[in-house]
C-alpha cells in the first residue's frame, strides 16, 4: 500500500495479494469540517483495476501516450476515470469527483510501483505455470514485449 496525499484529495495503491490479477486505487478527500473522510464510515471511493488497465496507466506514466480515460460501472453506478500528463512533471488522475496532481516524484514512485505489481501479476496472478514438466522457464518483460524463455532440463 502507498498513498499520494495532498491538501484536499488522497489516493491510496493498494494490492493486497500477488495472485489477485488487480489492484484497488482508494480515493478520499477531506470534508468541510477539516476531517478526512473514513472507510469505515463508508465514505470514499475505491476502483478495481486490472492488468489490462493497469497497463493503460502505464503507457500514459511511461509517455507512450498522453492521456487514457475510461468507465467503470459497478451497481449501477458509473464512475469516469482519467489520467493524463499535463506536462512532463505534472500528472492529473480523476476518478469521478477525486482530482489529484501528482508531481514528478510521485509520477516517477507511482510508475515503478505499477511495474512492479504487473510483473508480479503477471507471473502468479495469470495462470502461467513457470517451472514445470521439466523446464526452467524465464518470464521476461520490456516495456514493449513479453517474451518466455525456455530451456529444457534433463
Amino acid at each position: 500500500m502507498y498513498s499520494f496525499f495532498g491538501k484536499e484529495t488522497a489516493i491510496i495503491l493498494q494490492s493486497s495479494l500477488k495472485t489477485d490479477p488487480y489492484l484497488f486505487f482508494r480515493c478520499i478527500r477531506k470534508k468541510k469540517n477539516n476531517s478526512w473522510e473514513k472507510w469505515s464510515k463508508n465514505e470514499g471511493k475505491a476502483i478495481k483495476f486490472t492488468i489490462e488497465e493497469i497497463i493503460m496507466i502505464l503507457r500514459v506514466l511511461q509517455k507512450q501516450q498522453n492521456s487514457w480515460t475510461t468507465y467503470h460501472r459497478y451497481n449501477e453506478i458509473k464512475t469516469q476515470i482519467s489520467f493524463t500528463m499535463q506536462n512532463t512533471e505534472q500528472l492529473f488522475i480523476s476518478i469521478d469527483q477525486y482530482k489529484k496532481m501528482l508531481g514528478i516524484a510521485q509520477i516517477e514512485v507511482l510508475r515503478r510501483l505499477l511495474e512492479h505489481i504487473l510483473e508480479e501479476k503477471i507471473q502468479f496472478a495469470t495462470g502461467l505455470e513457470i517451472n514445470n514438466n521439466g523446464k526452467e522457464e524465464n518470464l521476461n518483460i520490456t516495456n514493449k514485449s513479453l517474451y518466455i524463455e525456455e530451456k529444457i532440463i534433463q
